[in-house]
């Protein structure tokens, strides 16, 4: 009998409860969406990875010096017995006819591959008729793709295609396709160029060198095998540790994208709290009757909360279905990001797994039930009696408001504790800015009070009796409007404090690069499309021309390398300095009592290293102490004698003068210069006469403005994605909004009869709403910026922080505090534009015929 009452009750109020479905189906989308693109990229990585090693149980990894022919030639002939080995050339090369499609063009000596990749080349014992051992050997440019590959881009057998090397077009011919064998991935195969080793060399322009030698080693022969490694910068490591490796440069970036979504949910939550208390409170009369007949408390309880469950249930599933449509829609921007800041990552397709649908089914459920808890504790706990009288839900709410903002502090008070106590959890900095948000939540009730204290003169000034009723109407029912302001000005504190960190991140990367881009031009090789990978060697001779061309004031040759240390792999830049480099470096930490300038001095003596904020705190390294990298004359101990800003990667840089690293790594190479042009020549006659002097090599130029364009370009694709989880969580609060005056329209059916009846016109009924709904929404946007200031310092100085490593100052950009009041208003009207139109449709004579 109850669950049929129920029924037909929410029958008659049909929109209520499908807004409540569509704000709990917009939070689990976001949930689901960012979880299954998160999914994708991880599993995207961990597949390619994998195709490309095989069965290779450890792999010889290069220091700056590379490794060549003969040095693979030499470990080949002095391996262990039962230690197999295979040379790989690994490279990225853009498809010239397709626009943003890449190819990864894997080098392998099909002679030594047997024990590796065995099922990924069509040869040895294989029976296909149009593939040739002799010609994959021999002729230039011979290629093998995967059958849907070659689909994709056109090709058949013989065809002729062109890719882009850096600035030049090589032309690859495709020899023969294939399926890939049992236990390959299809997709990771996706975009995956086979080859011979030499003739990889030859496409690259990198005849004679390796990127890497993998291994099969039995177990007890590492150490063996490490004493024969050259040259003494090579580094013998587990196949396993690049995968792992990579996955750990992308942990932040997934778990950070993973918290934003759940704004979205806790927003949601309070919508489901407003629907099950109007659910509640307008069933108030029926649920008396129920308890006074003799209904229990647990019969009640177990509707209220099966309706949640349900409810959840349903919107949950739809939500599901959106996020699955999302994931497809994020997983481009996601992977183009990923790669432009870490590794480029194949073709991600989205892939249903089971059981992560159900855990965020299960977040959905369990976020409706806990939210519809307290209204259904109330409908239980209310004597019958007083369950019969209509103001009893509003002032047990307003007595227990001082109570609720008392808890809110000090679960505010007791979050920031916690992200005190620990300091680099970033766990624990979620956690704790999620206690913050849910005691501010509580502060806000008490807060739309004393707001509407202070608009109601102003209101009843400017709009006479109706802005003053307007006003008033919201704390005479906070119950519900308490909610309401809750959800939206979480919302728009959300908007805020991610706008606020992003845009004052912006601001300092802007000015970093202005003071670090001193020079006119900058000359590298063509870098490779992943960001993060090894940037190759200018030519010696063309290094020698470019700095004899008139015109030159003044030039810092530089070299960015990978280097091995106790940890991993950790970028090394080494430039000769000039009069105007200490003008990049901002020392934050240096030796004792020492200043900024003598850490710059000891630097650039040769007496150490400088590290960046990153790599400090990854690593726990101060100024003081020493760090130990893989040099080509073995490991070495470098003292750091200071700490630097530094944006350029979030895993972390080691600054070296060019004289101290030409000493431990005998390498002279140069990765790129930075060129400043005399007065009399300027910049755009000094690239015209580098250019003359590169003649037919392959060099790219770019103009200060240009790199900063394109850094900036590149910082704003980054945080793009950030946008949706701002957008959805304000959806989901202008749903609650809505939700809120729909649920406020049908019990105050009575109230705008009777006004109507004094003679209200239905346009002063309007009038009252929207200024109710103005109000609301004014107070929403002011209680939103103390939260969201808050919220941006939480993010810039705790979760940036333990996430990346980075420190930068707040900026409050006035336009953005007022967005979020504007905004906050906004969507408050444009949810009370329905519910008015209702309103004053109200026939007095249909309300009034119960009275």
């Amino acid at each position: 009998m109850i669950w049929r009452a129920s029924w037909r009750h929410h029958a008659r109020s049909p929109w209520l409860l499908a807004l409540a479905v569509i704000g709990v189906a917009v939070g689990v989308a976001m949930v689901a969406g960012i979880d299954l693109a998160n999914s994708a990229a991880r599993r995207a990585f961990a597949d390619a990875i994998a195709t490309v090693t095989g069965t290779a149980t450890h792999q010889v990894l290069p220091g700056p010096n590379g490794i060549n022919d003969a040095d693979y030639a030499r470990l080949r002939t002095s391996l262990p017995q039962g230690v197999q080995a295979a040379p790989v050339i690994e490279a990225e090369v853009m498809v010239a006819d397709h626009p943003g499609r890449v190819l990864r063009l894997l080098g392998v000596d099909p002679f030594a591959e047997g024990a590796f990749r065995s099922g990924l080349l069509p040869i040895g014992g294989s029976d296909r008729s149009d593939f040739s051992l002799p010609r994959f050997l021999t002729e230039p440019g011979a290629v093998v793709l995967a059958q849907y590959t070659a689909t994709e881009l056109g090709l058949t057998p013989g065809s002729t295609f062109l890719v882009r090397v850096g600035g030049r077009r090589v032309a690859l011919k495709l020899l023969s396709t294939f399926q890939p064998a049992a236990g390959f991935n299809a997709r990771a195969l996706r975009g995956l160029a086979l080859t011979d080793i030499s003739t990889a060399q030859e496409i690259l322009g990198r005849v004679g060198a390796l990127d890497r030698i993998d291994l099969l080693v039995p177990a007890g022969s590492e150490a063996a095998l490490a004493v024969l490694l050259r040259p003494a910068d090579s580094e013998l490591q587990p196949s396993g540790a690049r995968a792992q490796a990579i996955q750990n440069l992308t942990a932040a970036f997934h778990t950070n994208l993973s918290a934003l979504s759940l704004i979205a949910v806790v927003v949601a939550m309070f919508l489901i709290y407003n629907t099950a208390t109007f659910s509640v409170v307008s069933r108030r009369d029926l649920i008396g009757r129920l308890r006074a007949a003799g209904a229990t408390r647990a019969a009640i309880a177990g509707v209220v909360l099966g309706e949640a469950a349900l409810l959840g249930l349903v919107a949950s599933l739809i939500g599901i279905g959106a996020g699955i449509a999302l994931a497809h829609g994020l997983i481009g921007g996601m992977t183009r990001t990923i790669g432009e800041l870490y590794a480029t990552v194949p073709d991600a397709g989205i892939v249903i797994e089971p059981l992560a649908l159900f855990c965020d089914l299960l977040v959905g459920v369990l976020a409706t039930v806990v939210a519809a808890a307290v209204p259904a504790w109330e409908a239980t706990t209310v004597p019958p009696r007083v369950a019969l009288g209509r103001s009893h839900s509003e002032s047990a709410f307003r007595a227990r408001l001082p109570w609720l903002a008392l808890c809110g502090v000090v679960l505010m008070a007791a979050a920031g504790a916690v992200m005190l106590t620990s300091v680099r959890s970033v766990a624990v900095g979620f956690a704790g800015l999620g206690g913050l948000i849910a005691g501010y939540a509580l502060v806000v009730p008490i807060g739309v009070v004393a707001g509407m204290w202070l608009l109601r003169p102003i209101a009843r000034a400017l709009f006479g009796p109706i802005g003053a009723m307007g006003v008033r109407s919201v704390v005479s029912a906070l119950s519900r409007t308490g909610v309401a302001v809750a959800a939206l000005s979480i919302a728009a504190a959300a908007s805020l404090g991610i706008g606020v960190m992003v845009a004052s991140f912006r601001a300092t990367v802007d000015e970093w690069l202005t003071q670090t881009l001193v020079a006119d031009l900058y000359v590298t090789a063509p870098r490779p499309i992943a960001a993060k990978a090894s940037p190759q060697a200018l030519s010696p001779t063309l290094v020698t021309r470019l700095l004899a061309t008139p015109g030159v004031a003044a030039a810092v040759p530089k070299r960015d390398v990978k280097v091995r240390s106790s940890w991993g792999e950790v970028s090394l830049s080494a430039f000769d300095h000039d009069d105007r480099a200490m003008g990049r470096f901002r020392v934050t930490s240096f030796v004792g009592s020492a200043s900024a300038a003598a850490a710059w001095q000891g630097y650039v003596a040769g007496n150490g290293v400088l590290i960046t904020e990153p790599l400090a705190w990854r690593q726990h390294l101060h100024a003081g102490q020493t760090l130990r990298l893989r040099t080509a004359q073995g490991e070495h101990d470098f003292p750091i004698t200071g700490v630097v800003v530094d944006y350029a990667n979030d895993q972390g840089q080691v600054f070296i003068s060019g004289a101290l690293y030409r000493q431990w790594w005998r390498d002279t190479a140069v990765t790129s210069l930075s060129l400043t042009a005399t007065p009399d020549v300027g910049r755009v006659e000094l690239e015209r006469r580098l250019r003359a002097q590169a003649g037919g090599d392959d060099v790219v130029f770019t103009a200060s403005r240009d790199l900063l364009d394109t850094s900036l370009a590149v910082f704003d694709r980054t945080f793009a994605i950030t946008d949706v989880a701002r957008i959805l969580a304000g959806v989901v609060a202008f749903i609650g909004v809505l939700s809120a005056l729909m649920a406020l329209s049908l019990e105050r059916t009575r109230e705008i009869g009777v006004l109507r009846a004094h003679g209200c016109t239905p346009g002063q009924v309007v009038a009252l709403v929207l200024t109710q709904c103005g109000a609301t929404g004014l107070i929403a946007g002011l209680l939103s910026l103390p939260l969201g200031l808050a919220m941006a310092q939480v993010l810039a100085a705790v979760i940036n922080r333990r996430s990346f490593g980075w420190t930068f100052p707040l900026a409050l950009p006035p336009g953005l505090l007022a967005q979020a009041v504007g905004l906050a208003v906004i969507a408050a009207l444009l949810a009370g534009v329905y519910p008015a139109w209702r309103m004053a449709r109200t026939s007095p004579a249909a309300v009034l015929r119960d009275e």
